[in-house]
């Protein structure tokens, strides 16, 4: 057992290493002090096991304000000129030099044919491999250059290998080729860089035209295409790269067309429109992938243009594509049927669409989903319509027309979704502008009775469908006020359906007028006799009276129905009538007709203003 000696010993160096211990700590925090620094936390000391002590309490550290101190500095120009831009200049440089000295070597023929194709392909594979160098060292952009710069050198190499020095059969130069591309594909898919992608896609397209030999190798072209197609749409869909969907999509189309104005002949039409048909069904799951995809997330800008613009160039460049196959006068009931079989297609890939549900809340991907679904509805009918245009004539079109409108106005009201208000409405005025030109479309060429003929009676059809639209209109609103459901509004489809019923319903009549006082079957001209000239200023009687008449009967219906807008198309109707009776009937109408127009517009008139004037309809205290 240590004796008392010995522990005051120790006790007194443990004071000692104690007090050196503070003075350590002090001038510590003096130097942090100057230097900005934070102070540092006070050393411990372990309480002696022998013998516990008591040290006096270190002196509080100074309080001193945060000094910011710089951080790491950026490089500066003259490093930057230095060490990245001299650097990729020097590396250019030496391209360059080692080209033209190749060339000189090529020229003079020290080097002979296979020994050129050697040294490319050896550089190609160099520049390649030196370009993983640069991308571990986070030269991206550097990096990827070299490897395009690999590429290219490789396709010219194969090139020149087959159609200049002629040294590697076609199928043997297309197979070294395809491996190329498949390895700028796997490169890309590794590192995940859709540049890498975008130059294999660029190598993959360039390769049938550099082994073009001015020959027909329909299957072969089409099939490898084919074959990129479902490789880049696989990648595009697994790294979300829209872009080399497109890209694919415009090569394989101006291949189309460059083979078929070369070498297209009608013997080839079953083969080619399976061709046609398979890449209508590969493009066309490009926006099925995108919706995959985004699963719960928003769909950006970018993708809500695809799901809209894919789909209607796609079925575009397919109609074209296809309808070039049938440009001969016997295969014109083809047409009906390419055009039926896109309708189908596109109600099918509609269905595709991830279904949303009946709900207020609507996620983001259900909202692309309907952009998609009614995208799709839309091709349909633009096909439907343009088969009945193909496989109708004269006003059978109209009235096929009318009838895809009865259809689409229904379905619109009774089964409402996102965009079929929009194509009712499209349908609708189309069938408004083919009923405006149907007496120039379908000449007759025979008189033809009043009333009694077809043109009339499409005109009647026409206006069944547009009243009938009105009536799902009005029946609508009443629904959604009443509280019966969500139905969708159609106010904008009701009013051009209002006008194009008036606007129908004078041109019918007017030309009803035409037929009867000039024995006419066109506007032209009579094809039946000579007009007499009383004849003519019956005619522009008629027409007067029914102008005013209808203008009276539409402002009539405007206060029954307390619409202003149908009350605004009689104002103009009979300003237009006022315009043609002081303007036309003044000079050109017998003293007695002259007398009977005026009149009649000048009662017409008297009776609307008096119904203004006593405000019937309180229109000075509803503003």
């Amino acid at each position: 057992m240590a004796d008392s000696g010995e522990i005051e010993e120790l006790q007194r160096e443990l004071r000692e290493l104690a007090a050196r211990v503070m003075r350590l700590e002090s001038a510590q925090q003096d130097a942090s002090a100057r230097l900005g620094e934070a102070p540092a936390p006070p050393l411990s000391v372990p309480p002696n096991p022998i013998t516990p002590f008591k040290t006096s309490p270190s002196p509080p550290a100074r309080a001193t304000a945060p000094v910011n101190r710089p951080g790491p500095q950026a490089e500066s120009l003259e490093q930057r000129i230095g060490s990245q831009l001299f650097n990729r200049v020097g590396i250019v440089a030496v391209l360059f030099a080692m080209s033209w000295f190749l060339k000189w070597a090529f020229d003079r023929n020290w080097i002979g044919p296979s020994v050129r194709i050697a040294v490319g392909l050896i550089a190609a594979a160099a520049l390649i491999l030196w370009s993983e160098r640069f991308r571990h060292k986070s030269f991206l952009a550097f990096s990827y250059t070299l490897k395009a710069l690999g590429s290219g050198i490789a396709y010219l190499t194969l090139w020149a290998s087959f159609n200049v020095y002629h040294l590697f059969a076609a199928p043997v130069a297309f197979l070294l080729m395809v491996a190329v591309t498949v390895t700028n594909a796997y490169l890309a898919w590794q590192q995940d860089s859709e540049v890498l992608a975008a130059y294999a896609l660029l190598g993959g397209i360039i390769t049938p035209g550099l082994l073009s030999t001015g020959e027909d190798h329909e299957f072969f072209l089409f099939g490898y295409l084919l074959l990129l197609s479902l490789g880049v749409l696989r990648l595009a869909g697994q790294r979300s790269w829209l872009r080399l969907a497109v890209g694919v999509f415009l090569g394989t189309a101006a291949y189309f067309f460059a083979w078929f104005f070369e070498f297209y002949h009608p013997p080839l039409l079953v083969y080619t429109s399976v061709f046609v048909a398979s890449f209508f069904v590969v493009f066309s799951a490009a926006p099925l992938l995108v919706l995959r995809l985004m699963g719960g997330e928003s769909a950006s800008p970018t993708d809500r243009v695809f799901l809209i613009a894919a789909p209607v160039g796609i079925a575009s460049v397919a109609a074209i594509e296809a309808y070039s196959l049938v440009s001969q006068p016997q295969q014109e009931w083809v047409r009906v049927w390419i055009a039926l079989t896109l309708t189908v297609a596109s109600i099918a890939l509609s269905r595709l669409a991830v279904p949303w549900p009946r709900t207020d809340s609507v996620e983001p991907n259900v909202s692309a989903s309907q952009e998609l679904y009614a995208t799709h509805e839309a091709i349909a009918v633009f096909f439907f319509a343009l088969a009945i245009w193909f496989h109708f004539t004269g006003y059978l079109i109209t009235l096929g027309w009318l009838a895809e409108a009865l259809a689409l106005v229904g379905i619109a009201f009774w089964r409402p979704r996102p965009g079929r208000r929009a194509l009712a409405i499209a349908v609708i005025l189309l069938c408004f502008a083919s009923a405006l030109v149907l007496e120039v479309s379908d000449p007759r060429l025979q008189p033809v009775e009043v009333i009694l003929n077809a043109h009339f009676a499409t005109y009647l059809v026409a206006l069944m469908v547009f009243a009938f639209a009105v009536w799902l209109s009005v029946l609508g609103g009443r629904r959604t006020a009443e509280g019966r459901g969500d139905v969708l509004s159609l106010s904008g489809l009701a009013g051009l359906a209002t006008i194009a019923f008036n606007v129908v319903a004078l041109w019918a009549v007017a030309f009803e007028i035409h037929h009867y006082w000039t024995c006419g079957a066109r506007l032209s001209g009579n094809l039946c006799r000579v007009v007499d000239p009383h004849d003519l200023v019956y005619s522009q009687f008629a027409y007067s009276g029914w102008f005013i008449a209808y203008g009276a009967t539409l402002m009539a219906a405007g206060f029954v129905a307390r619409s202003a807008f149908v009350r605004w198309q009689s104002l103009v109707l009979l300003a237009l009538a006022i315009a043609k009776v002081f303007l036309f009937d003044a000079s050109q109408l017998s003293q007695g007709y002259r007398v009977m127009s005026f009149l009649a517009l000048g009662v017409v008139l008297l009776a609307i203003s008096f119904a203004y004037q006593r405000d019937w309809l309180a229109l000075r205290r509803a503003t």
